[in-house]
């Protein structure tokens, strides 16, 4: 695929997060573009380990992508002077999508991952003279505990946060809109992620819809805040990636914030819910508590001898509160900039392969 009218065979990307669970999607398809080269910055031991890992993680062979031994906390970004020159100098583009998944990090572990690499990024930005756009990968997620219909042009609030991914993101989001008119900024807000992975990789940490479905079919988690006509927004990685990048790429843009999210097709509680059951080919009791008062009123009555189940919502602590606040992440945006109708799979049809056992990684 060659980038006509959106570049030339001098475009080059630098792309952040390459290793990551959804930045490896990204990677493979910024390389669908044939008339584009590839600037990975990657953490390791050294620039030897830092290929290897790139290499191991990606699967990718080209001769138009180059590996830099990067660390985003560092000055310069770990680079040598000559390194961050040279770099400063080629690129074109820019997409930042290093983070954090986390939700439990303490929020001064979660600003060091998710703010100041952004800062550091930005701080790179500023100098590159032949920039045509910097993206910058955030989360729908952002919206913390708003409720309702959450427009691509809304940010700020004060509604506050259910985790510190949640809160990192926002503070690392709005350093990029206190930079948007010094440079071209486009921002994509993903909701959750959820990522084709290879068997041996399925050792890793569990995520959090992964802990909480499984902890709802053991019946550890009798009961969950919010409705049932409560919507999750999931969108399979590999859409995400390639809207993504048709948005990144393309020569001109009609907003800043873009959300690669479903909208009002996004899935329900209750039809996720529905999968569950007919994996597991039985009844699966769930009640549902509604506002968040109601909930923590649960989750106190819960008795002593139950501990397995007090566990349970201890771990979920994080996360699981999102269904108390039902929102729709409205799309229009990126429907209307890219002329589509959905951003790609039907999302019930990812989550059914999930559940029928296919090996899938969720992410933030």
């Amino acid at each position: 695929m060659s980038i006509h009218s959106r570049g030339n065979n001098s475009t080059t990307v630098l792309l952040t997060g390459s290793t990551g669970t959804f930045g490896k999607f990204l990677a493979r398809e910024l390389l669908v573009y044939n008339e584009l080269n590839l600037i990975l910055l990657v953490r390791g031991t050294s620039q030897e380990d830092t290929r290897a890992r790139a290499q191991e993680s990606l699967g990718i062979q080209s001769d138009r992508v180059e590996v830099f031994h990067s660390d985003l906390l560092k000055d310069h970004l770990g680079l040598s002077e000559s390194e961050y020159s040279d770099i400063m100098g080629r690129v074109t583009h820019i997409l930042h999508a290093a983070a954090s998944i986390r939700f439990n990090l303490p929020l001064g572990e979660a600003r060091l991952s998710n703010v100041k690499t952004t800062e550091n990024i930005l701080s790179f930005v500023a100098d590159c003279p032949r920039l045509t756009r910097f993206g910058f990968v955030s989360t729908a997620m952002v919206a913390g505990k708003r409720s309702g219909l959450i427009m691509e042009s809304e940010f700020e609030h004060t509604a506050g946060f259910k985790n510190t991914y949640e809160q990192s993101k926002y503070e690392a989001e709005a350093l990029v809109r206190a930079n948007a008119e010094k440079f071209p900024v486009v921002i994509f807000r993903p909701p959750l992620i959820i990522t084709p992975v290879s068997s041996e990789n399925l050792g890793g940490p569990v995520n959090f819809l992964e802990l909480a479905t499984s902890l709802v079919a053991r019946g550890r988690l009798p009961f969950i805040p919010g409705s049932e006509k409560s919507t999750v927004d999931v969108v399979n990685g590999v859409d995400a990636a390639r809207r993504m990048c048709e948005l990144m790429l393309k020569e001109r843009l009609s907003h800043t914030t873009y959300h690669i999210t479903n909208g009002i097709k996004a899935p329900t509680v209750r039809v996720i819910h529905t999968l569950m059951e007919q994996r597991f080919g039985r009844a699966i009791p769930l009640e549902f508590c509604g506002d968040m008062e109601a909930f923590m009123r649960r989750v106190r009555e819960v008795p002593w001898y139950r501990p397995a189940m007090r566990i349970a919502y201890k771990r979920t602590a994080s996360f699981l509160p999102e269904a108390a606040y039902p929102k729709v992440f409205d799309n229009r945006n990126t429907l209307s900039e890219l002329h589509i109708t959905r951003i790609g799979e039907d999302p019930a049809d990812t989550l059914r392969l999930v559940f029928q056992g296919g090996l899938w990684k969720f992410s933030a």
